[in-house]
């Protein structure tokens, strides 16, 4: 996972470049796309990666009182996440149609 959202951040930049000096309409919406790429990428620092962190260590034995809250909340994350990524996609492929 961690390699996927770092390449696909770059290459999220990579495609911003070319735009600068084409349309400025289709520069914005890269920006955009881009911005929303990195917002993804810290929520996902901030949120699934410590409770993932935390349910691999679990054993039976040593399970939490509010488990069934941190699954969820986990569960729930990359649901956001998708959505955003889904929305920066769209954004990104809009800007390709205005060059």
């Amino acid at each position: 996972m961690p390699f996927w959202m770092a390449g696909s951040t770059l290459l999220n930049f990579l495609l911003l470049l070319p735009f600068e000096h084409l349309s400025e309409s289709a520069w914005r919406l890269a920006a955009m796309a881009l911005a929303i790429q990195v917002v993804a990428v810290l929520f996902s620092l901030a949120g699934p990666v410590p409770i993932n962190n935390r349910i691999a260590k679990w054993t039976p034995e040593s399970l939490p009182p509010d488990w069934k809250e941190q699954e969820h909340r986990w569960d729930l994350y990359p649901w956001f996440r998708t959505g955003g990524l889904t929305v920066g996609f769209a954004i990104l492929a809009g800007s390709v149609g205005l060059q």
